[in-house]
C-alpha cells in the first residue's frame, strides 16, 4: 500500500459527517481516480448490503464469492468486470482491504462501519417510507398494491432478522449521523433538524 493510500486510508478510519460526504464525491486517491459510492444508489446500497454477509469470514473473499450476492440485491445482471471495478474503489476508497499475494479481500473496520451504517439506514428508514417520498399516482389496483406491499413487509422482515439482527447496536454511537443524512434526503422539518439530545431511532 502507498503512503498517500495508507495516509487516505487512516484518515477515514472514523465514521464522521466528513467521511461521509467524501464517499459521495469522485475522489483521488494515489493518483487513481475513484467514482463516489453514493448512498441510495441500487449497485452502492446491494455491494454494502453484501459485504456485511461476509464479516465471519477470517480468510475474507474473492470476486466470485461476492458477486452473485450483489447481483441478487441489485436484482440484475452483474458481471465479473463490474465486481472488479467495484472491488477497485472499495478498496481505494479505504472500505477494503486486499490479503498481500492473494486476490481475497477483507472489510476494514471503516468499511464495516460504513456497510452497516448504509444498510442500516436504507432497511430501516428509507425502504419502509418509501411511499411516502414518491408521486401517490399507482397503476396497479388497490388491492394489488396493498398485497405487495404486505409481501415486500415480510421479505423486509426476513431480511433484517437474518442480516442485522446480530447488529442491533451498532449504530448507537452514529444516531446523531443518522439524523444528518435524514436531513440531506428525506428534508429539513424541524423534528429532523434537531432532534432531542440522545434520542434514538426506533429498532437502532
Amino acid at each position: 500500500m502507498s503512503g498517500t493510500l495508507r495516509e487516505h486510508v487512516s484518515h477515514a478510519c472514523v465514521l464522521t459527517q466528513g467521511a461521509l460526504d467524501r464517499l459521495q464525491q469522485p475522489t483521488v486517491v494515489a493518483g487513481q481516480r475513484v467514482s463516489a459510492l453514493r448512498f441510495g444508489d441500487p449497485r452502492v446500497m446491494a455491494l454494502s448490503q453484501a459485504i456485511t454477509g461476509f464479516t465471519h469470514l477470517p480468510r475474507g473473499f474473492r470476486n466470485r464469492d461476492l458477486r452473485p450476492h450483489v447481483e441478487a440485491l441489485w436484482g440484475r445482471p452483474y458481471s465479473a468486470a463490474q465486481m472488479t471495478y467495484d472491488l477497485r474503489r472499495l478498496r481505494l476508497k479505504g472500505l477494503i482491504h486486499r490479503i498481500p499475494k492473494t486476490h481475497r479481500y477483507t472489510a476494514t473496520s471503516y468499511g464495516l462501519k460504513v456497510a452497516f451504517f448504509y444498510a442500516k439506514l436504507y432497511l430501516r428508514i428509507f425502504r419502509p417510507n418509501w411511499a411516502a417520498l414518491i408521486p401517490t399516482d399507482d397503476r396497479f389496483p388497490r388491492a394489488l398494491r396493498a398485497a405487495l406491499d404486505v409481501l415486500d413487509r415480510e421479505i423486509q422482515k426476513l431480511h433484517e432478522e437474518a442480516a442485522l439482527a446480530a447488529c442491533k447496536t451498532c449504530f448507537n454511537r452514529y444516531d446523531h449521523l443518522l439524523w444528518r443524512c435524514l436531513e440531506q434526503f428525506v428534508g429539513r422539518d424541524r423534528e429532523v433538524a434537531n432532534p432531542p439530545a440522545g434520542r434514538m431511532i426506533d429498532g437502532v
